[in-house]
């Protein structure tokens, strides 16, 4: 299981979208099926770049997680900058059934360690809280896999866990009084706690990140599509052919393949 951060961002993907020639966009679309998934956005996001040289408002770096589209940023700009989301949706079309009873073994457990990090142990038990009679994937995505409820020691604010889990919570809002927010939900990638979710005094929620998790993430390098040869190209499309059929092949598919005819 993923245990370090470096190991929690090492399905990631960073598309460098200023820096990608039409072609070599077309081909990261065709040869990447986690990059297909997200053609639509991110071919209009492409356009708008090289349309204007001086654009100054959309991301040129598109963070990909299989299927979550984790955020983005431009060039030159640190994790602070990053522009996430979509965790507000996390159990979206989903209701679990939860055992706090064990949730809140997990949390007692967590506080006495003084650790976020579920260990082996506590990972499996974590999944035994969430009882699922369909037996279905509890995200719609792979971001996450974990989640915990927490009403007892854990119940504390922003500062009290990072000095005493040594985690450094990241809050893109801008919060007055952060000491104000109590946590109430924290989300793992395996074994680590990437985000966290508080509560005002007034029920309103607020996202904060492990900002260790950002700062591996801003270190994904962007892939250089220089590397994949039309070979590559050419057995991936053939493969889609043989699985799907002919006619399922795109134009850009098609056109492939009649430039690589003619080589």
């Amino acid at each position: 299981m993923v245990s370090t951060y470096s190991s929690a961002v090492s399905s990631v993907i960073c598309i460098d979208l200023l820096n990608l020639s039409p072609i070599e966009f077309k081909n990261l679309c065709i040869t990447s099926s986690v990059v297909n998934r997200f053609e639509p956005y991110l071919s209009v996001l492409y356009k708008k770049l090289h349309d204007d040289v001086n654009d100054e408002e959309n991301s040129h770096l598109i963070y990909i997680d299989n299927d979550f589209l984790i955020g983005s940023k431009r060039h030159q700009q640190s994790h602070e900058k990053f522009q996430l989301g979509g965790f507000e949706n996390l159990q979206e079309n989903y209701t679990p059934i939860i055992d706090n009873s064990l949730f809140a073994v997990i949390e007692k457990e967590l506080y006495k360690n003084k650790s976020l990090k579920l260990d082996a142990d506590l990972f499996d038990l974590n999944h035994q809280a969430i009882l699922n009679k369909e037996n279905k994937r509890l995200f719609s995505f792979s971001l996450v896999n974990a989640f915990l409820k927490v009403t007892g020691p854990l119940a504390i604010s922003p500062t009290t866990i990072a000095n005493r889990y040594h985690t450094p919570i990241y809050f893109f809002d801008t919060l007055e009084n952060k000491d104000t927010l109590v946590l109430q939900t924290i989300y793992y990638k395996d074994l680590l706690p990437i985000v966290f979710v508080f509560i005002n005094d007034d029920g309103q929620e607020f996202l904060g990140w492990n900002e260790r998790y950002l700062v591996f993430l801003d270190r994904v390098k962007p892939i250089n599509e220089r590397l994949i040869d039309a070979e590559d190209i050419l057995n991936s499309i053939l493969d889609k052919i043989y699985l799907k059929g002919l006619e399922t092949l795109k134009q850009e598919e098609l056109s492939f393949l009649d430039q690589y005819s003619k080589l």
